[in-house]
Parts: structure tokens; sequence; C-alpha cells
């Protein structure tokens, strides 16, 4: 079978996985969606391949500037920076971009090569220009809310832009599962649903010692348990060890 692509294969291919419908798999249908969730929210925050770098354009409207807050969406998990066109150090910052990239057109056409320590000089002058730059901008401090869906400007959004304005936020958004429906068919994905769907069918029949299927059949419920908590656990260090984003990849550069 093709690796799921929508939410109701991912169900029914963790099942599988699990023995259904050969045997029969103890679990009420709200447990395996709220598993479902479980599996999908871990990897969307852990997962390299879960979420998304992006550039998003705003407008400012008055309530944002009354509310000292611009709204943001469930599915930003992390702003990196924030550029607003009004800010102090837009000037040295436009200044600074423009030598930057007349540096790199010169050296990318071969302008100067043949002088001797061109790329040492590029490294030098660019490490200048970045101090210089932080030198002069006077930073606005700003925090990023997750949970509050808020990005809130301590010194006031009146102080950086206007009405009806634009600025640029440099974020990281989780990818959306129904508009991208090969995040199901993830390995890591998939195995985790099984192991945590697995876990909450041996704690199901944990409840009743010695469950006896049809045939004869005899289910521990406490060793599906702990087999399938042993794998979830596995894959959940599996996850931080190699698929997960250094610590430091969303941190916040405040304008």
């Amino acid at each position: 079978m093709a690796k799921p692509a929508t939410r109701a294969l991912y169900s029914d291919y963790c099942l599988r996985q699990l023995g259904h419908p050969v045997i029969q798999v103890n679990i009420d249908d709200e447990q395996l969606s709220d598993r479902i969730d479980e599996a999908l929210a871990l990897f969307r925050e852990y997962h390299y391949d879960a979420i998304a770098h992006e550039y998003f354009i705003y407008q400012i409207t008055q309530d944002d500037i009354d509310n000292n807050a611009i709204p943001i969406t469930d599915d930003v998990v992390g702003i990196v920076s924030v550029e607003a066109p009004t800010n102090s150090s837009t000037n040295w910052t436009t200044q600074l971009g423009a030598l930057t990239k007349n540096i790199h057109f010169n050296i990318a056409f071969g302008v100067g090569i043949g002088g001797c320590g061109m790329l040492g000089d590029y490294q030098t002058f660019m490490s200048r220009l970045s101090d210089i730059g932080m030198l002069f901008s006077n930073k606005a401090q700003w925090d990023f809310h997750q949970y509050m869906n808020q990005l809130i400007i301590h010194d006031g959004l009146d102080n950086l832009t206007t009405a009806d304005d634009y600025i640029m936020l440099e974020i990281y958004r989780a990818i959306d599962s129904e508009s991208h429906g090969r995040i199901w068919g993830d390995r890591w994905l998939c195995q985790y649903g099984t192991a945590i769907i697995g876990r909450q069918w041996g704690a199901n029949l944990s409840k009743y010692d010695g469950v006896q299927l049809p045939g004869g059949i005899t289910l521990d419920g406490d060793k599906i348990y702990e087999r399938y908590n042993t794998e979830a656990l596995r894959l959940e260090e599996l996850l931080e060890e190699k698929y997960a984003l250094p610590i430091d990849f969303m941190v916040d550069d405040n304008f």
C-alpha cells in the first residue's frame, strides 16, 4: 500500500499495523483521534520536516497600534525577526544592505579576484559592517507569545510604524496536514502513531486481566502496554536525537 496521505488513511494504517482487522484493537474512536492528535503535535513541535521557514507580510491596523500587539495565527511556532520600514535603524540597514550587495556583485563577477587576500578582506569587511549595524541600530524589544497568539512590541508599535503600513515577519510555520497530505506518510510519524495507539489499546485491556478472544487467544493488556510504551519512548528519543532542529534555530532577532 502507498503511504497514507490523509488523516483517515493514516488512522487505518496504524490500526492495521496493530493487527486490525485480524485482531480486534480495543480502542474508542475518540481515543484514536486523541492519540493521532498527540502524535501530530509532537511531530510538529520537534521534527524539522514538520515546519516551514517563511517571510510573511502583514498590514498594520489601528487596532494593532491601540493594543500594542500583532495577532499571530495558531500555526506559527516561532518568529525569528521583524522588519518595520519606519524603524529608526532603517537608513543604516538600507545603506549597509546596498553596500553589501555591491560587494557580493564584485566578487561574483571577479572584480579584484586577482588581488592578494580578496576573500580575507571580504570576510573582515563584512564583520565590520555587522559591528557598525549593531552599534548604530536602535533595536526595539519584542516578544512572541505562541499560546497567546500575539507579537508584543515593548517600545510601542506606534513608535515603529503607522496604521496601514506593512511589516515583514520571518517565521516558522507548522505545515498544514490537510493541504500537504504527504506529511501523514512520514516514517517516524507512522511508527509513533502506531506505538501510542497500541499503548492506549494495552491500557484499555489492562483493566481486564486475561481477556480471551474468539478462538481461545488470550490478550495480556499489561504486556501490550509495555511493548508499545517501550517503542513510543524509543521513538521519542530518536526524534530528539535525529530529527529535532538545533535548540537555537528559532532564536528571536529583535529589530
